[in-house]
């Protein structure tokens, strides 16, 4: 059973009815309140929200869904509390599944033909009969090292000899099928589908063998450029060229540079621009988009010049935007600060090419150019509004148009009022049209997020399930980490508030709205010490089950994408991530508060509203010290909402 298990389980149980058998609540408002059974207290406090399926207490702080509600009520573990709501809502949890030793070996040996393969291309590169595909990249000005560290390789025309060589190897036909390294007719017989081309050795973020490019060599063998075909290893959408060898770049840059083709990638980094990647033969994805953002807080798209080019850097663009809208943790909105993708802002630009040149042409002619390029990079709308009149005949009513919707589909994602406004005005001028006709045509649209700089998400907007998952797997990457690396204050660490002493020590079952989290992050406290992530997620899934089958297979996917962090960066990711969780929770738990405010105004006395108004100060003050904490790490990008962070959260 997957978790989707635990929110049919939410679904089905309506947590008042669940919360009443032991709290007598009254209505108020939309809510339901009463006294809290987990602190002493006169005044009710303790609220529960029918519509969101959640609990908050604004005396002791303690709040959640209906599996936290049991759990904290009847002191139980989290398999406990899942069985017995499991129970009661009707909701049947399947037994444990076991990890399947044979798939993973089945993987390795996948891998293991297509590092085979790789080989005997390279090899064949160097034969007699390669002296085509070698002159090909003379020609191309591809440097002998570059090629090596590419593993660059020549498919020979035959097209049976890599057949032969897998055989000899030890693979069988059908493995060799299954890896994409032979294709297959109708008939069942097997072909080298690379044949007669320069091939390009496709690698994983971690550096394996996951397919293969192959580039004609002739003027009439079509298609220029091939790919392996989808596999269980391959997927060309959620693939990228060079990855394995621009990761560390890319971190280092804070940058990452998408060109369209493998030449222009490889070329890149022979001139030392390491942090380039390309895709293959597709548009930029939203699981490229994943992928790069993990590493940087700026990518780039530096697509061909030709019409084609700038189409596809503008369906590029749209993807960019619509995967950063979709996968922001709970999109918070905080003045000043606009849209944040975990810790940090995620910006998407375009490098405006010089006409009838690709990168490749422009590195190999003047990389200095190139250079100039990457930094001067056009944000999103920028880059739109500056090919309006490329794109759109605006000497007529019907180009005008077109032109308003695609500009205005960008200018109103943008967080900052004040930008809005800016861009508002360049394209009334650029269309010679009136601004408030363009702001009556973007309210004709739906936006594209609920939330805007004024109004945040409502606190029943799903939690950042990414970011929990992440947090969890730097918790197990974190665990022989130094206990003695402190977090940088800037300041002297006697110091340290309570919020940062907190933050030393990692996150807590509070930090987390998803109930599977928070009992992950339980039990890994109670395994102690474990000699490894591997050990620590196998012994998870004994003591959790199946319904823990779905995150814990995440957990271990994110935690192998940290293997390579040194132990200093992932105990300050972890630290860095932390605040991030807690900047959430406060930011809802301030959200319900004012709501309650706002809702039962009328009801309220005057020590109530003013108890309540404090804790509302009170809310303000720690989000302040979260984001005093995040500039310290150097997690945030502008300190301006500390300074003016009591006004600015009462709305005053």
């Amino acid at each position: 059973m997957s978790d989707s298990a635990i929110e049919e389980i939410k679904r089905r149980l309506d947590v008042v009815d669940v919360v009443s058998q032991t709290v007598q609540l009254k209505r108020s408002g939309k809510s339901f309140k009463g006294l809290c059974p987990f602190h002493t207290e006169k005044t009710a406090s303790f609220y529960v929200s029918p519509e969101r399926g959640t609990w908050h207490c604004f005396g002791c702080g303690e709040g959640g869904d209906v599996f936290s509600f049991v759990q904290r009520r009847d002191n139980l573990d989290f398999p406990q509390t899942l069985r017995i709501l499991a129970e009661r809502a009707g909701v049947e949890l399947e037994r444990a599944a076991r990890p399947d030793p044979s798939a993973r070996e089945r993987r390795d040996r996948l891998h293991a033909i297509l590092e085979s393969a790789a080989l005997f291309y390279r090899a064949s590169l160097g034969a007699r009969q390669g002296g085509a595909a070698r002159a090909y990249l003379a020609e191309r000005e591809v440097a002998g090292e570059t090629a090596d560290q590419f593993g660059l390789g020549y498919a020979e025309p035959s097209g049976r000899a890599l057949e032969r060589h897998l055989l000899q190897a030890g693979f069988s036909i059908e493995e060799m099928v299954a890896a994409g390294a032979l294709g297959q007719g109708d008939d069942g017989r097997t072909y080298d589908r690379f044949r007669e081309r320069l091939i390009f050795p496709i690698r994983d973020a971690e550096g394996r063998a996951i397919g293969f490019g192959g580039r004609s060599l002739k003027p009439d063998q079509q298609p220029k450029y091939l790919n392996s075909p989808q596999t269980e290893l391959f997927d060309k959408g959620a693939s990228l060229y060079a990855l394995d060898l621009a990761r560390t770049a890319i971190r280092e840059a804070r940058q990452a540079v998408v060109v369209e083709g493998y030449m222009d990638a490889l070329i890149a980094h022979q001139h030392g621009f390491r942090n380039v990647v390309a895709t293959l033969g597709t548009s930029i994805t939203e699981r490229h988009m994943e992928l790069l953002r993990r590493l940087a807080p700026e990518v780039v798209l530096a697509l061909d010049a030709d019409a084609a080019g700038e189409k596809a850097t503008m369906r590029g663009l749209d993807v960019a935007r619509e995967s950063l809208a979709d996968e922001s943790p709970t999109i918070l909105w905080v003045r000043g600060l606009g849209r944040f993708f975990g810790d940090r802002r995620t910006q998407v630009k375009a490098i405006v090419l010089p006409a009838g040149q690709d990168p490749d042409e422009v590195i190999r002619s003047d990389p200095e150019v190139w250079r100039r390029l990457a930094i001067q990079a056009l944000p999103v709308v920028d880059f739109v509004l500056s090919g309006l009149a490329r794109r759109h005949e605006l000497g007529t009513s019907a180009g005008q148009r077109e032109a308003a919707r695609e500009a205005m589909a960008v200018v109103q994602d943008l967080p900052d009022p004040i930008e809005r406004a800016h861009y508002i005005q360049r394209l009334a001028r650029l269309l010679n049209t009136r601004e408030e006709f363009l702001l009556q045509a973007a309210e004709t649209r739906p936006r594209r997020h609920s939330s805007s700089p004024s109004t945040p998400r409502p606190i029943g907007a799903p939690y950042d399930e990414r970011l929990e998952e992440y947090v969890l797997a730097l918790v197990l990457r974190a665990s022989g980490a130094s206990s003695s690396a402190s977090v940088p204050t800037g300041r002297n660490p006697a110091v340290r508030t309570e919020s940062e002493a907190r933050t030393a020590r990692g996150p807590e079952p509070a930090d987390f709205d998803g109930a599977a989290h928070r009992a992950i992050l339980v039990q890994l406290g109670e395994l102690q010490t474990w000699p490894d992530p591997a050990t620590a997620l196998e012994r998870l899934s004994q003591e959790l089950g199946a319904a823990f089958e779905t995150p814990l297979a995440r957990l271990r996917t994110l935690d192998e994408e940290n293997e390579r962090l040194t132990t200093e960066e992932v105990v300050r990711e972890l630290r860095v991530r932390t605040l991030e969780l807690r900047k959430v929770r406060l930011f809802r738990q301030h959200q319900a508060l004012d709501s309650v405010l706002r809702d039962e105004a009328d009801l309220l006395d005057p020590d109530e509203r003013h108890e309540y108004q404090r804790r509302l100060a009170h809310l303000a003050t720690n989000l302040g010290h979260v984001f005093d904490e995040q500039r310290q790490l150097g997690a945030i990008g502008s300190a301006s909402w500390s300074a003016r962070r009591g006004q600015e959260v009462l709305g005053g």
